[in-house]
């Protein structure tokens, strides 16, 4: 199974290598014949549809909890699409965020040389794009907990009032303004004293923590808070990592894994059971990899170099 053993290759060893083992599938961009074979149900729980359901009538944001890997990012998917509301609008959250990030960006060295219009170097963000559709978007906004301390309830400020200012349109005045959305699509928006407002219906926001901090009493008083945790249900886990593993993996995948997927996933369910707050579902998909791979995964402790804890 091996390339790499200390010992000098040719040249050429790990190009082949990698030519002839691929990513996984979930770590690349799938062909459209992969797309073509992967499923892409998502069998929610009765405490998920709950959270979304409230979700929608009050039109508040969500705050998903949980472990790495527990699905807080598919039912995002799952929401826009069951609901057509277009593709999830992903904003990914990292130390070095701000919040403008999701609002617009502003070339301005591209505007500094070329005489087009100002707006011709407005690009709309994740939050941005879906503030200035017509019909309600899917926001993902993934480890919130990633963000600095002022982040959350600066968010807050732009979900509560539902605009935001663009002072560099304002410059030239209100009325309709044609941007470039988070793709990079033209789409008109139009400006009320200096701001966009929401013009279509508010969107769902979905924003996910890996428990990595608390945040303010402000901030969790104005979402709908939902921690995910595996169920102890053996036949309930085996339910949800059968669905994980046809969303993830393509159906000649599936086929070549054979009975090996079944015994994975019971070893899985029973460390789960032991310790419920330690493993993710990522660490049954890496297990699962390997075996299609051709890797015994019984062999010199491979096992419990990929299911570590995630916690002491």
């Amino acid at each position: 199974m091996s390339i790499y053993n200390g010992e000098q290759k040719e040249e050429n060893a790990l190009e082949e290598f990698l030519a002839e083992h691929q990513a996984p599938s979930w770590r690349r961009e799938r062909t459209a014949e992969e797309k073509k074979e992967t499923e892409t149900t998502y069998d929610p729980s009765d405490e998920e549809v709950e959270v979304v359901n409230l979700a929608l009538y009050l039109r508040k944001p969500i705050l998903l909890s949980g472990n790495p890997g527990v699905g807080k990012s598919s039912l995002a998917k799952s929401v826009a699409t069951t609901l057509h509301c277009g593709e999830v609008l992903h904003w990914q959250i990292t130390t070095q965020s701000k919040l403008e990030d999701g609002l617009y960006t502003y070339d301005a060295i591209g505007r500094l040389h070329d005489k087009g219009s100002v707006a011709d170097y407005i690009q709309l963000g994740a939050l941005g794009t879906a503030f200035a559709s017509e019909k309600m978007r899917v926001v993902l906004l993934d480890e919130l907990d990633k963000s600095d301390i002022d982040f959350p309830n600066n968010l807050l400020h732009i979900l509560e009032e539902r605009e935001f200012a663009i002072p560099e349109l304002a410059r030239l005045g209100d009325g309709e303004h044609r941007v470039k959305d988070e793709n990079g699509q033209p789409v008109t928006i139009t400006l009320e004293n200096g701001k966009l407002k929401c013009q279509g219906e508010f969107p769902l926001i979905i924003m996910t923590s890996n428990r990595e901090r608390e945040f303010s009493p402000a901030l969790m008083r104005r979402v709908i808070s939902h921690d995910i945790v595996l169920s102890n249900n053996s036949v309930e886990l085996k339910t949800k990592f059968t669905t994980i593993l046809h969303n993830h993996l393509t159906k000649s995948e599936v086929e070549k894994l054979g009975t090996k997927a079944e015994d994975i996933i019971n070893e899985f369910i029973k460390r789960i059971k032991e310790e419920p707050t330690n493993y993710s579902t990522d660490m049954l998909m890496k297990a699962i990899f390997l075996e299609i791979e051709g890797v015994d995964t019984s062999k010199n402790d491979r096992l419990n170099r990929i299911w570590h804890r995630l916690s002491e």
